[in-house]
């Protein structure tokens, strides 16, 4: 024993290092655990948040591979959220081939006069379609990030540059169409030529438009759409010496009145969006990102401009 005592010293200082490492170790693993604990909190949060204000969630397939490349992405709505799981609704049938991929997803979050977007990814945990509504089941991210939207100006469409419009409501009875046959009877609609047009394109931009709707008119009275509402809208116009037939998918995100009260005008925020040409009745539908637009109304807008002198006409949505 008495050969092991000038051993001591070393021992306790061995013993007294390993318990500082493991002391060191677990507090590291604590306050990890912690991080991620408040992060999970957070995200929770944020995205119960998302749900009470109706956001959509905009998904964008992170993949590249031919037999998702043209679907691009979808928007839905969060019906819950639960056991790690985000579950949305979207109002169109969506392939089984979107099963397992990794997905980026965009929303948006409103605070009085201002909005806060926010970026995460995921992977897409189950998926079932039924009647032209798909639920999507992705899993609960650790992490987001912030998102900044680009600003895109609006500027009021040129005197005869739209041919036609239309509106409907997207719903369980009208989800999202595949083809032309799958439309049924629009809320209103309008062409190039009418004296009292029942709807007029109030102002344009790469991420949205502006509808103006009257509420008392000859063909029946406005339709009223809360915020929230997704919306399936056609707008035929002119462009380059051509007829562009446009398509899209939105969100009313605000209302205001005109004139007095004599109109409605609804600000929609573009989901996804097509362009069918002459003799075509099958949608080859694109994602609309909030944050990039579409860059066929983008180019459409900045002729417009072009036309006016280059200054664009800004206008309230």
């Amino acid at each position: 024993m008495k050969d092991l005592m000038p051993y001591l010293p070393y021992a306790v200082i061995f013993i007294a290092v390993l318990f500082g490492i493991v002391l060191v170790f677990w507090r590291k693993q604590s306050l990890e655990s912690r991080r991620k604990n408040r992060a999970a909190s957070l995200i929770l949060e944020k995205i119960a948040e998302a749900q009470l204000q109706r956001e959509l969630f905009n998904v964008e397939i992170m993949d590249e591979s031919e037999d998702v490349a043209q679907h691009k992405g979808f928007v839905g709505a969060l019906q819950r959220c639960q056991n790690g799981i985000l579950a949305l609704e979207v109002l169109s049938a969506l392939p089984s081939s979107f099963f397992g991929k990794t997905v980026c997803v965009y929303f948006r979050l409103k605070s009085n006069n201002t909005q806060n977007f926010f970026r995460f990814t995921s992977r897409i945990e189950a998926l079932q379609s039924k009647h032209g509504v798909s639920t999507v089941c992705l899993a609960i991210p650790e992490c987001f990030e912030g998102e900044q939207k680009r600003n895109f100006y609006r500027v009021q469409p040129l005197p005869g540059s739209v041919r036609a419009l239309g509106l409907w409501e997207l719903n369980a009875s009208q989800p999202m169409p595949e083809t032309t046959a799958d439309l049924k009877r629009p809320l209103c609609a309008t062409k190039e030529g009418i004296a009292q047009p029942c709807i007029q394109l109030d102002n344009v931009s790469a991420s949205g438009i502006a509808l103006s709707i009257p509420v008392n008119h000859p063909d029946g009275s406005a339709p009223d759409l809360a915020r929230g509402t997704q919306i399936l809208c056609l707008i035929a116009f002119r462009y380059n010496g051509s007829l562009l037939t446009f398509w899209c998918t939105g969100e009313i995100v605000n209302s205001r009145e005109k004139d007095n009260g004599a109109s409605r005008v609804y600000g929609i925020e573009f989901t996804n969006w097509a362009i069918l040409q002459n003799g075509q009745s099958a949608f080859n539908w694109f994602h609309a990102s909030p944050v990039r637009g579409i860059p066929i109304i983008s180019q459409w807008v900045d002729s417009m401009d072009t036309s006016r002198g280059g200054r664009p006409v800004e206008t309230r949505e």
